[in-house]
C-alpha cells in the first residue's frame, strides 16, 4: 500500500513537471524570456526539444521588440523543489541508519549466503498447490514455509 502511494506521488510529480517543460518551451518558442533555471530544466528534459525552443525563440525575438516581450516567472516552486529533496534526504538518511543498525557485517554475511545457496530437488513437487502472494509493485512469489518440526 506504502508503495503505491510513493509510486502514485512519484507519477503525479512527473506530470506536472512535464506541464511546467511544456509550459515553458511555449514560452520559449513564443519569444518570451524565461529564466535559466527552467531553460535549464527543459534542457535535461529533453536536449532536442531544448534546441527547437531556442530556434523558435531567437526567431521570435527578431520579430518583436525587447519592450514588447514578455518576462515569466520560475514554473518550479523552489519550496516545493526543496520540500521535496528534503523528504528524499530524510528517507536516504533512514535507509543508512537501517543499515548501520544491521551492522558492518551484513555485507559478509549476505556473501556467506550467496556462496551457501544449493539446488533441491523439486521434480516431486506440486506447484500447483503452493500459496502465491503478491508483495506489490507487480512483485509476486510463492509462499514456502520453510519451518523446522522436531518431536
Amino acid at each position: 500500500m506504502a508503495a503505491q502511494k510513493t509510486q502514485d506521488a512519484a507519477n503525479e510529480k512527473i506530470a506536472k513537471d512535464n506541464a511546467k517543460v511544456m509550459a515553458v518551451y511555449r514560452a520559449m518558442a513564443n519569444g518570451d524570456t524565461v529564466p535559466a533555471s527552467d531553460e535549464r530544466k527543459l534542457q535535461e528534459y529533453d536536449k532536442d526539444l531544448y534546441q527547437a525552443a531556442k530556434m523558435a525563440q531567437s526567431m521570435a525575438q527578431l520579430r518583436t521588440k525587447q519592450a514588447e516581450r514578455k518576462h515569466h516567472a520560475s514554473q518550479w516552486d523552489e519550496k516545493e523543489e526543496q520540500a521535496y529533496n528534503a523528504k528524499m534526504k530524510e528517507l536516504g538518511d533512514a535507509s543508512n541508519e537501517a543499515v548501520l543498525a544491521i551492522g558492518e557485517g551484513s555485507y559478509e554475511f549476505s556473501s556467506a549466503q550467496k556462496e551457501n545457496i544449493v539446488e533441491i530437488d523439486s521434480s516431486g513437487v506440486d506447484f500447483s498447490s503452493m500459496k502465491v502472494m503478491s508483495l506489490g509493485s507487480g512483485v509476486t512469489g510463492a509462499y514456502i514455509d520453510l519451518s523446522i518440526y522436531t518431536r
